[in-house]
């Protein structure tokens, strides 16, 4: 078994009453699970669980399916007003069923790894949602949108690094936002490196007042190739933000 460092969001949650630092501990479960959503799955893919055995969802009560058309006729009879149609033709996806926030661990760079993957099966769509639907899980925020932006990068006015959080914003002193689309350069979209409100070295604060807005760079990023996180392309944003920065300073 292999030791990863870090707490589990359960613990980070523990004694944290700022509805801010609460929130980004969720959004950081929610990244984690669309990153699972992510996962390429083969073309033609049956319903199973990820190791070819018999599927697990908490939708089952007791967690194993042997035949998923008997389940889903006596479901569907029951409640006959939320049917949902058209399970064969929905995209089959890595669905993760077991939202217990122990199964998250965050290390200090923010980085989420997530644990158990006994209840881990693919499916369609639908199971991935059901199991994001506030009444299946006991979360205290609803992540369900929060876990779908995973899946499209960040969104325009979103903090990329560091995580938002009432820490990070009084130890940070900068911070790196996804801006607008641009408008002219389709498929690309501005990175804002902007001065922090709170931060403590004088040469910025000086800088920030007298420019109120903060951006004390930007640059441009091609969405689609952020998405496959190329490492070359952060890095080149980074280096371009760093590099106009000190031109400005």
């Amino acid at each position: 078994m292999e030791y990863i460092a870090g707490r589990t969001a359960a613990q980070l949650l523990e004694g944290i009453e700022d509805l801010a630092d609460k929130e980004a501990i969720y959004r950081q479960v929610a990244f984690g699970l669309g990153k699972l959503h992510r996962i390429p799955v083969p073309p033609r893919s049956r319903p199973a669980a990820v190791d070819g055995g018999m599927i697990r969802h908490s939708l089952f009560d007791d967690n194993k399916l042997l035949d998923i058309t008997r389940l889903l006729t006596t479901r569907a009879a029951s409640q006959s007003g939320n049917i949902i149609q058209g399970l064969s033709r929905e995209p089959m996806v890595f669905c993760y069923s077991d939202l217990w926030l122990g199964n998250f661990i965050i290390d200090q760079h923010d980085c989420v790894t997530v644990v158990d993957f006994a209840d881990a099966s693919i499916l369609p769509s639908s199971f991935s949602k059901f199991m994001l639907s506030p009444t299946q899980n006991e979360l205290e925020y609803d992540i369900t949108n929060w876990a779908s932006d995973a899946k499209s990068g960040a969104t325009a006015g979103s903090r990329i690094l560091p995580s938002r959080t009432s820490k990070n914003d009084a130890e940070y002193q900068c911070q790196m936002d996804m801006g607008e689309e641009v408008k002219d350069n389709p498929g690309y979209c501005n990175v804002y490196l902007q001065v922090n409100s709170q931060s403590k070295s004088e040469g910025l604060k000086e800088w920030l007042r007298k420019n109120l807005h903060g951006k004390l760079a930007t640059t441009q990023v091609n969405r689609n190739i952020l998405e496959k996180e190329r490492p070359e392309e952060g890095k080149r944003v980074v280096s371009e933000l760093i590099e106009e920065a000190k031109k400005n300073l």
